[in-house]
């Protein structure tokens, strides 16, 4: 009982966040249906964002806005309140169809969040001869095939019958929902920089963790580095030759040419960028012992790098499965990169150059 009410307190929870917790779908072609003197469509819909990295799930919402005419003489009732959802599966297989959680819904436009005073589940009269626009928010939760595509039907009550719209269905291939990609995406990057001239020699391996937008065309990610630098020459001072340090690093890159499939596309870019390291001294135990008794502590040093070259991209990072025809308005962030280019750094006074590799794979 506990765990039902914790997990209903939470689903209420993100259904009352913040409307930029919805995201817009665009149905790639009109829905509407006629029923008697009755005609609804959709006007717009929308679905928690969430969606795109994790399907139908206990706090994924599906929000319809209806237009909704009445051309008869007599004056009818919608009740928001009333209305359902279906997931058809296979129609030989009755057992197997879903309905989402009706949540309620409200007269006139979608105010892009559920209102502080609760929807309105009462009946909304529709004059003779007049259009009205209505909204209805249904809740999912995550049960078996879930990720599976589905038939999704609204059935929308009239005072004397009912209206059922299709939304989607897999035999319709054509009928997709249009919705725009993630912005970003979290980067994890295995990075590799050889200094081979000037003062400074060194080969420096590091993890990167990073978040990854784009600003139109343009790429960018800022993060975190953690390097370990062994210096082969120079003047950095090291019982070890070794030194171990984190610190930030973020690049643009610029495409130039692509090519390929949208869900494995190739991407080439010109990419610059840095980091700035902080340095410490990794010490061997006998040093550690000589620098306690002198009261003396590691050396440490501040390391910058500029870096500039290649970017290849792959892939596409891909919405997760769910009932819903879910198709991106433009490219996604790519899945995973490739990096070459030229790099200079500078510690202790002293500056190297060389070459970087760098692959990155994005969540």
């Amino acid at each position: 009982m506990l765990g039902r009410v914790v997990r209903a307190g939470f689903v209420a929870f993100v259904a009352l966040g913040c409307a930029s917790s919805y995201v817009e779908v665009r149905p790639s072609e009109p829905l509407a249906v006629t029923a008697g003197h009755v005609r609804a469509e959709i006007s717009r819909a929308w679905l928690t964002a969430d969606v795109r990295e994790r399907g139908l799930d206990d706090d994924i919402d599906l929000v319809v806005e209806l237009r909704v005419s009445n051309d008869d003489t007599r004056e009818r009732t919608l009740s928001v309140g009333s209305m359902s959802c279906w997931l058809q599966l296979d129609p030989r297989h009755p057992d197997e169809t879903r309905s989402l959680v009706t949540g309620g819904g409200g007269a006139g436009p979608f105010p892009g969040e559920l209102p502080e005073e609760g929807s309105r589940l009462a009946g909304v009269p529709i004059p003779a001869g007049e259009t009205r626009v209505l909204w209805a928010i249904f809740h999912g939760y995550r049960f078996e095939g879930s990720d599976r595509p589905r038939k999704v039907t609204l059935k929308v009550p009239v005072d004397d019958g009912e209206l059922a719209l299709d939304l989607a269905d897999p035999a319709h291939g054509e009928l997709r929902w249009q919705v725009p990609p993630a912005r970003g995406a979290t980067t994890l990057g295995l990075r590799s920089v050889s200094l081979v001239g000037g003062g400074l020699r060194a080969t420096v391996p590091s993890t990167e963790f990073l978040y990854s937008s784009r600003l139109g065309p343009v790429a960018w990610d800022v993060g975190l580095v953690s390097t370990v630098l062994v210096q082969s020459q120079g003047p950095l001072v090291s019982a070890t030759s070794s030194f171990t340090g984190s610190g930030l690093t973020a690049h643009l890159a610029v495409p130039f040419a692509s090519w390929g499939p949208p869900a494995d596309r190739r991407q080439l870019s010109l990419f610059a960028g840095g980091s700035s390291s902080f340095l410490v001294e990794l010490l061997t135990p006998a040093a550690a012992r000589a620098n306690q008794m002198k009261r003396l502590g590691p050396h440490a040093y501040g390391f910058l790098t500029a870096e500039a070259g290649l970017k290849l991209d792959f892939g596409a990072l891909r919405f997760a499965e769910s009932p819903f025809p879910l198709t991106p308005t433009r490219h996604p962030l790519p899945s995973w990169s490739l990096l070459l280019g030229y790099v200079q750094g500078w510690s202790g006074g002293a500056t190297g150059g060389g070459f970087l590799t760098s692959a990155r794979f994005n969540f």
